[in-house]
């Protein structure tokens, strides 16, 4: 079993989100971002860039494509984290 804690972060390929994100894979939080921009192929900005930045430094990120403000990626979101 693993008892790292996993944190949850909106908007996690730019901005605020994506510096959270990064914050809290330094304090060993297994991350799960999502973005309504996702493109796996682009390691240079977006969720892939931050996937790959936590990745290097050892630490866990996983990306998640979804709108926080439609219920039904919401519920996406839920039930895959």
């Amino acid at each position: 079993m693993n008892s790292r804690q996993v944190a949850f972060v909106t908007g996690a390929g730019r901005g605020i989100g994506r510096g959270i994100a990064l914050a809290l894979a330094r304090e060993g939080f297994i991350v799960v971002g999502n973005g309504r921009t996702f493109n796996p192929e682009d390691t240079n900005k977006g969720l892939f860039e931050v996937k790959k930045k936590i990745e290097q430094v050892g630490g866990t990120f996983l990306p998640l494509k979804g709108d926080i403000s439609l219920s039904e990626d919401r519920q996406y979101l839920l039930d895959t984290i």
